[in-house]
Formats: C-alpha cells, structure tokens, sequence
C-alpha cells in the first residue's frame, strides 16, 4: 500500500482557533464551553512529534510494530478506569502521546513496507527531494521522483 497525500490539508492552528464547544447537560439547551486552545496544540504537537519518533525509530531498525504495540499498551493501563469521566488533567494529558504511538502503528502496519522498498529504489534522491522546490537540491534530475514523504497511509 502506498498513499499519495497530495491533499490540501488545513493548518493545525486555524482549525483549532475555529472551533466551538458546546456543553449539553440533560434536556436543557446546549451552553458555550470555553476551549484552552494553547493546550489543544500541545496536545497535537505532542501526538506530531511521538508519532515522528517512533516512525523514524521503526526506520532505523531500532524498533518494531511489537515495540510500539508493547508501548501502547503499558500506557493504556495506566490510563485507570475507562470511563473518561473520571480522567484527571494528568491522565488526559497523557493521550496525544499514546495517539502518536497508535497511528504509528497503523502507519507503518500498512505502509511501511512499501515506503521502505521506495526509499531503498530510489536512494537519496527521493528522501533529499524537498516537496515544496522546484530545485533538483543537486542530486540530479528528481523532477519526476515522488516525494516518499507523501507515500505513507497516514490517519491524520
């Protein structure tokens, strides 16, 4: 499986500032809720930055869809009852990264493969290719490569 995510994805930020929240209590009518959007983007950008690790660490060699199963699960059982109710900030806090390490998982669980087959023909030249130049970044001709970084089946 390979994924071309040539889609026109919205920025993070922007999304996040136009969201609303509504409180529903009962049969009552639905309430504005406030919304820590600066916590929001923490959040992401700590589900970003766990998902880049573990993938580039499965790229490496240095770990497998076992470790980060392994991982997954040790965190979850430590998440507490599974009524999300009773999280606490400390727990919720704890969630972007388990996200991270999940999608990971499924990343590379359907197309890690894949993508390492492409990035091992094509070499330096296609992970060098930067998607947002024209320029060749002096490795030759990549014009008509693609970017590996768009082959990936991604979740997000």
């Amino acid at each position: 499986w390979i994924w071309n995510e040539k889609v026109t994805r919205k920025d993070v930020a922007s999304t996040v500032q136009e969201m609303i929240s509504k409180q529903v209590c009962g049969s009552k009518d639905p309430a504005s809720a406030p919304i820590n959007h600066k916590l929001l983007l923490q959040g992401f950008k700590q589900y970003e930055d766990e998902y880049k690790a573990w993938f580039q660490r499965w790229y490496a060699g240095s770990a497998t869809l076992e470790d980060i199963s392994q991982k997954c699960r040790i965190e979850a059982a430590q998440l507490g009852p599974r009524r999300t109710s009773s999280w606490n900030t400390e727990v919720k806090l704890k969630i972007p990264s388990l996200l991270g390490a999940v999608f990971a998982y499924f990343t590379i669980s359907k197309s890690g493969q894949t993508y390492k087959k492409i990035t091992g023909a094509f070499g330096t030249k296609l992970s060098a290719r930067d998607p947002n130049s024209d320029s060749d970044n002096g490795e030759g001709n990549t014009e008509n490569l693609p970017n590996v970084e768009n082959m990936l089946i991604k979740p997000h």
